[in-house]
């Protein structure tokens, strides 16, 4: 027992001195940052980055994945040729017999240092490209996730440059409705008013198509999103593309309402005021038929005076409808 363990920890340590052998140079200082820094990073960055620095990060994965799999590709070619080259060579053959007999002999006597020295066998050498190889696909699985946050990033910061772009078109719209907030003095007022309202609604019209549209947009990215990144961002778009497109709706409707109202108005009052000229005129009439009747008999005014009543009896129910 004690023999294998001393055997298993030799084999260990001629593993770490294949790979300061055949690993090349690390990583550069600053893809080495990315990559330990990524998770953090992604976590906790800022929402208010721009599109062209979240793209540029991009970059940089997509630069992080290629050099490592450069790297761990030379150094699996390099295992594979030595390999290639230690089944081929007979010497490396006897070395590794002699040096196998001698480590089963002094096992108990042999050093760190001419440990390090021994020559590694095969099976370290491909063990250690199986470590390579795993590493690497961790490392390339981490910058796939790391690049599709980013680009989900990006999605979300052009979303919310569309909705800057819409809340132009709002304060636009807000300011059309300023400009005629103001009450007619008469029908001819009040049916411009209704007129350039009407105008206006292709403007609203376009303004709750492009909020939709936003909308749908932000609700699927806001799926992808949730399923791999806490962040609220699309969310909080979402409540506010609906409470833009309501405050929106709220406002052309109540302007609408108003300028109904005024119109009913005017046109109420001018009825009105046209039945009181009629009445005015009726009264005329009666006293024109007052002086007249001085000269007809009792039966010629009652009849006249039955006509007049049945008239103004119309009259009245017509002012009244």
């Amino acid at each position: 027992m004690q023999q294998q363990q001393q055997q298993q920890q030799q084999q260990q340590q001629s593993a770490n001195s294949v790979s300061s052998a055949i690993i090349p140079v690390a990583l550069p200082l600053a893809l080495q940052t990315l990559i330990n820094g990524a998770t953090t990073t992604t976590r906790h960055r800022s929402h208010h980055h721009s599109s062209d620095r979240a793209t540029g990060k991009v970059d940089d994965w997509a630069q992080v994945q290629e050099h490592i799999h450069t790297r761990v590709a030379q150094v699996v070619q390099r295992g594979r040729d030595l390999l290639s080259l230690m089944e081929k060579s007979p010497d490396f053959k006897v070395i590794l017999e002699q040096q196998s007999s001698g480590n089963n002999e002094s096992s108990s006597t042999v050093n760190a240092p001419q440990q390090q020295s021994l020559i590694p066998s095969p099976d370290q050498i491909c063990n250690l490209l199986l470590v390579m190889n795993d590493r690497e696909q961790k490392l390339s699985e981490l910058a796939t996730q790391q690049q599709k946050l980013i680009l989900w990033r990006v999605q979300f910061v052009r979303l919310e440059r569309d909705w800057n772009d819409i809340k132009i078109m709002i304060n636009n719209f807000e300011a059309k409705l300023a400009s005629n907030l103001t009450l007619a003095i008469s029908l001819t007022d009040a049916e411009k008013f209704h007129r350039d309202h009407e105008d206006i609604k292709p403007f609203v019209d376009r303004i709750c198509e492009r909020i939709d549209t936003l909308q749908r947009k932000t609700e699927k990215l806001s799926t992808l999103i949730s399923n791999n990144d806490a962040s609220s961002g699309p969310s909080e778009l979402i409540n506010t593309l609906v409470s833009g497109r309501q405050k929106v709706q709220l406002q052309f409707e109540d302007r609408l309402r108003l300028i109904n109202a005024q119109i009913i108005f005017y046109k109420s009052s001018e009825q009105v005021s046209q039945m009181l000229d009629t009445l005015e005129r009726e009264y005329r009439t009666i006293e024109d038929i007052h002086e007249k009747l001085k000269s007809y008999t009792d039966d010629e005014i009652q009849k006249i005076l039955a006509d007049r009543l049945e008239q103004l009896d119309e009259n009245k129910h017509s002012f009244l409808r």
